[in-house]
């Protein structure tokens, strides 16, 4: 995240727009607005519909009567996919 006042911010709105970066742009120290570029917007939409895709294919396979936490530490994986500890 990129703070900008209202001056820098349309001094570099071109950058800005061509960039990746959320930016607040502020008045006096104060937030009075917010650019999101739309490619991030594109990724949150991706992101939503892969974690969609995931908790349907972890609930099949629930129905289907896998213990999905069993078989996560058989692999030495937490639920979430992070390594166990070695403890």
């Amino acid at each position: 995240m990129v703070e900008l006042g209202i001056r820098e911010f349309r001094e570099r709105l071109s950058e800005v727009v061509n960039g990746t970066e959320f930016v607040v742009v502020t008045s006096n120290g104060k937030e009075v607005g917010t650019y999101i570029p739309k490619r991030w917007l594109r990724d949150i939409g991706k992101a939503r519909k892969a974690a969609t895709a995931v908790a349907k294919a972890q609930a099949e396979l629930r129905e289907r009567g896998m213990d999905l936490d069993r078989e996560m530490a058989a692999l030495g994986l937490t639920p979430y996919g992070e390594p166990l500890d070695d403890e």
